[in-house]
């Protein structure tokens, strides 16, 4: 009775032995297979997204102007110096940003305001102002009309950025006589 124990034993320690051919042969037959293989593979062959036409360079978003491609509007002037901004408003997503920023620019057309984004946040804030008190002044005239998140915050400014032009109406075409 115990030699049958012992019988499979053996056997089972015989065929998990490793043979001559697993330990050398086999082993340098898939490392050529993958060295081959990995010179003709082409990954974007077998991406399902077709390619982009455009090259996708990464930049630093501008302070100047919004990401958005149908702004058109923004300052003039060049120079900057180190002044101050109020923060309106702050948002992870880029539409409800643009729509404040809309908001904003109805509420206060002869003011620029600014999308900037900083990771994972778009951050709206108003103004080209100089000095703490001119923004402090303009972040209360906010809080008074009820804009409760308006704080200052210091950013390079642009000295003399001009008055915001009004956005042009949308042209509608006239109906034919």
């Amino acid at each position: 009775m115990r030699s049958i124990p012992v019988m499979i034993l053996a056997l089972l320690l015989a065929g998990c032995g490793a043979t001559k051919e697993s330990t050398t042969g086999g082993r340098a037959d898939s490392d050529a297979a993958i060295r081959s293989f990995e010179s003709v593979f082409q990954p974007s062959d077998h991406d399902p997204l077709k390619p982009r036409t455009q090259d996708r360079v990464p930049r630093r978003p501008d302070s100047l102007a919004t990401q958005d491609a149908n702004e058109t509007l923004t300052p003039t002037a060049a120079e900057t110096v180190q002044g101050f901004r109020v923060q309106v408003y702050s948002s992870t997503e880029i539409d409800v940003a643009r729509a404040k920023k809309a908001e904003f620019e109805a509420a206060f057309p002869e003011e620029w305001f600014y999308l900037d984004y900083q990771a994972p946040t778009y951050k709206l804030r108003v103004g080209n102002f100089l000095t703490r008190f001119e923004a402090e002044r303009f972040a209360r005239t906010l809080t008074d009309q009820g804009y409760r998140e308006a704080w200052t915050v210091p950013e390079t400014v642009l000295r003399a950025p001009g008055k915001r032009p009004l956005t042009p109406a949308p042209i509608t075409p006239e109906p034919p006589k």
